[in-house]
């Protein structure tokens, strides 16, 4: 799904004509994504709107979580090694995890060597055509379409019909977040 889609989605939803009726959006691709976008109010204001959701949903319901393998130098491993925003979440040596200490440009470790860093990204969407399913299939385009139709509607002042979308994508989000595995370490008992 691509975030046009979600826009034309909404946008059918809420009946935002500059939208339905704009041909332009038709013959959309990468190269004339920023001029469309330029020369349409409401589909920036819808393209802005859904960047705030999918940051919002990524940082606070369902974390995009990747592993990646680096090897330190210097008892360091550079931030600059990863290609987007990131949050560190654990670093592993040989699959057993190792104390770290994070500063602003740099994971500093113990010793050196070949280390698992798992983390969380903050996605961003720079274009209209633009793949953005990333949350592998836990995200439905129908959820990002009401919670982007509810942002909307609370952005132009549509209060009665923002309550409306808004209760349906929060009903949707928290069930989301109930089918999400809890990760919980084994207990003894003494």
């Amino acid at each position: 799904m691509t975030s046009i889609q979600i826009i034309k989605k909404s946008a059918l939803l809420l009946n935002v004509k500059e939208i339905i009726e704009d041909s332009s959006i038709d013959d959309i691709s990468e190269t004339n994504s920023a001029t469309i976008l330029e020369n349409n109010f409401a589909l920036n204001r819808m393209f802005e709107i859904l960047k705030i959701l999918i940051v919002n949903i990524s940082t606070d319901y369902v974390p995009i979580i990747r592993v990646k393998k680096i090897i330190s130098a210097d008892k360091q491993i550079q931030l600059s090694s990863f290609n987007e925003q990131v949050k560190i979440l654990q670093v592993r040596k040989d699959g057993v995890p190792v104390k770290f200490k994070l500063f602003n440009d740099a994971i500093n470790l113990n010793f050196d060597g070949e280390f698992e860093v798992k983390y969380s990204v903050t996605p961003e969407i720079t274009s209209l055509v633009e793949d953005i399913n990333y949350f592998n299939g836990e995200i439905s385009s129908d959820l990002l379409v009401y919670g982007l139709s509810s942002l909307y509607c609370l952005a132009v002042g549509l209060f009665d019909e923002f309550n409306v979308y808004n209760a349906i994508y929060t009903e949707r989000l928290s069930a989301v977040k109930a089918l999400k595995i809890i990760d919980m370490p084994c207990r003894r008992w003494v």
